[in-house]
C-alpha cells in the first residue's frame, strides 16, 4: 500500500493522487449509483476537488470538473477496473 495521508479528506486526495493514476470518487447522498473516475487535477481552497474524468470507454474529457470534497462518501484506487481503463486510457494531456 503506497503511504497515503489520512490527516484530511483533501490531504488523502491529494497523496492518492500522487500515488494512483486514477481515482474514483462516490456521493452516495447525490448519486449512490454514478462513480466518477478520473485524475484528480489538485483541490482548491481545501474544499473541492478538480477531477479530469475519463469515461467507461477510457476517452478522457477535456474539461475538469469541481466536485465538493464534504460530499464525497468513498475513495477508490487501485482495483481492476481502474488499472485496466487506465492502461486503455493511458494519461490524459496536462492541463
Amino acid at each position: 500500500m503506497p503511504d497515503v495521508d489520512p490527516d484530511s479528506t483533501a490531504r488523502l486526495i491529494e497523496t492518492m493522487a500522487e500515488a494512483f493514476p486514477l481515482l474514483g470518487l462516490t456521493f452516495e447522498e447525490i448519486d449512490p449509483d454514478a462513480l466518477f473516475i478520473g485524475r484528480a487535477r489538485g483541490i482548491a481552497s481545501k474544499k473541492k476537488v478538480r477531477l479530469q474524468q475519463i469515461d467507461s470507454r477510457a476517452a478522457w474529457d477535456g474539461l475538469c470538473t469541481m466536485h465538493r470534497i464534504g460530499d464525497i462518501t468513498r475513495l477508490d484506487a487501485g482495483d481492476g477496473y481502474l488499472e485496466a481503463l487506465h492502461l486503455v486510457g493511458g494519461d490524459p494531456r496536462d492541463r
